[in-house]
């Protein structure tokens, strides 16, 4: 498993024992082509204008093979970390208005 530091959400800096863990996918490494579809199914998926048939074809993408499944499972789990995470810095410069 990747670890990275975490912060609090106050911004001050945790013991360095104090880790998040990013999973990672059991077996052998997956192919880096299998990875990047899985991230794109994410992405798709996310979009509010998301269809049943794109639905349907992410479903049949991950019964079409075990290495598909195990992408999905590996991206879905770190999408979960991520979103999980409190960055004030990411947060701030989201809202920031330069205008």
């Amino acid at each position: 498993m990747t670890r990275m530091p975490q912060k609090p959400e106050s911004g001050a800096d945790l013991p360095s024992d104090r880790t998040v863990v990013f999973p990672t996918p059991e077996g052998p490494p997956l192919p880096k082509q299998i990875t990047l579809q899985a991230a794109k199914w994410l992405v798709m998926l996310q979009a509010p204008n998301t269809t049943q048939a794109t639905r349907a074809k992410w479903q049949r993408w991950r019964d079409a093979h075990p290495d598909h499944e195990r992408a999905w499972q590996h991206i879905e789990a770190s999408a979960t970390q991520m979103r999980a995470m409190h960055s004030p810095l990411a947060h701030g410069t989201l809202i920031r208005d330069d205008t």
